[in-house]
């Protein structure tokens, strides 16, 4: 009996047996592992949930407010979707009035990229982000590229707080709920 088993981001174990004749099927996901990458820096979103899909007309992406300690973004990340039908799709950092910080085009699965996981650019110059200060985390895939919409649920590590989803430019907070964003989107920094 033929198995599928998916991992997003996190290590997936699955298992199949039968029972009186019947194939019963069971996994268990483990979410946020070890998330340093090997030049040292931390994955910021550790878990991710993606809600369904949209194709949006504006920039979307997530609020945060960085913790007591300053970070510095080095690489920005999108999760691949398949109804992204550009080859590469920018991903921002912006601060709280809509100014670019530092940009990156990451791969789609229509270019080199790869569905159901991040799709990693590295910034040309590494972005200092203040301690106690709102960031916008923003990708330009606009229509006909599919993006998890604001319903995806995130993990994130205690750097910064995801505050909120946000849209447009200059970004908008949508007021909905923490721990959401379109996307998703992700950030890895030291």
């Amino acid at each position: 009996m033929a198995q599928n088993v998916k991992t997003f981001g996190a290590l997936a174990i699955a298992s199949v047996k039968t029972v009186d004749g019947l194939a019963i099927a069971s996994a268990k996901t483990i979410m946020g592992v070890d998330n340093t990458s090997a030049g040292g820096d931390t994955t910021f979103i550790t878990s991710q949930s993606v809600g369904t899909d949209v194709s949006p007309l504006e920039e979307k992406g997530m609020k945060i407010t960085v913790g007591v300690t300053p970070i510095t973004v080095t690489e920005l990340a999108l999760w691949g979707n398949v109804g992204q039908y550009s080859t590469t799709i920018l991903v921002y950092v912006r601060d709280s009035g809509g100014s670019s910080l530092g940009s990156v085009a990451v791969d789609t699965p229509s270019g080199s990229g790869v569905a159901g996981a991040y799709n990693w650019g590295t910034l040309s110059s590494p972005v200092a982000l203040s301690a106690n200060t709102v960031y916008y985390i923003m990708t330009a895939a606009l229509a006909f590229n599919t993006v998890g919409s604001g319903g995806t649920s995130v993990t994130p590590t205690s750097a910064a707080t995801v505050d909120d989803t946000a849209f447009g430019q200059p970004p908008a907070d949508e007021g909905t709920l923490p721990n959401r964003c379109y996307g998703p989107l992700n950030f890895k920094y030291h």
